[in-house]
């Protein structure tokens, strides 16, 4: 969702600001067939009633365009600050993000902007995305995920249940997990307790 008019939270009563996700709530649903259950916030404007009054409303991540430069994961995914703008320093990004030794600490690199930025500065954009693209792009060790996507499966690893001495876990979740074990990849798969020792 982006809202019906796109105006700034700030600028608008709470009963506008409902409307406003609710009927671009419908007709995305209506016209993608599926429950739409994210947010760009108008502007990038974000207000703690803002975000509360859109995960009321079904809201279940809403990304910011303050670029963080970081790869850390949100805490809360209603304040979803991006890595960076595409029209930023992103092939320095992609670089470092491939520098990561992995340690089991899940990693982000979120890259956000719009589609018609690429057409400026003579259309050096598009040079830009396709060289950030073909650096980042056929990875094996990447999982390449929408949003919704992350946010899901981060919230099912944050869900996972475990014994007072981390001996068993249980995923209450629909998805299954993966999580290290003294080094190991180990799946916990949905709905299921398994044994770690």
């Amino acid at each position: 969702m982006h809202t019906s008019t796109h105006p700034d939270p700030l600028a608008v009563s709470q009963q506008c600001w409902v409307n406003e996700i609710l009927k671009d709530k419908r007709a995305l649903e209506q016209l993608c067939g599926s429950i739409v259950r994210g947010i760009s916030y108008p502007f990038g404007t974000v207000t703690r009633q803002a975000a509360e009054t859109a995960r009321m409303l079904g809201a279940e991540y809403a990304r910011t365009v303050q670029s963080s430069g970081s790869f850390r994961i949100p805490e809360d995914f209603m304040y979803w600050n991006p890595t960076a703008h595409h029209n930023g320093e992103i092939l320095q990004k992609g670089q470092d993000f491939l520098k990561i030794q992995q340690d089991w600490q899940p990693w982000l690199l979120y890259i956000w902007g719009h589609a018609y930025e690429f057409d400026y500065a003579d259309g050096s954009g598009w040079t830009m995305i396709e060289d950030f693209c073909r650096l980042m792009g056929g990875k094996p060790e990447i999982w390449y995920a929408t949003n919704i996507e992350i946010a899901d499966y981060v919230n099912a690893l944050r869900n996972l249940r475990f014994s007072a001495d981390e001996s068993m876990v249980f995923n209450p979740s629909a998805l299954d997990i993966w999580i290290s074990v003294d080094s190991q990849a180990v799946c916990i798969p949905a709905g299921q307790t398994v044994h770690l020792g």
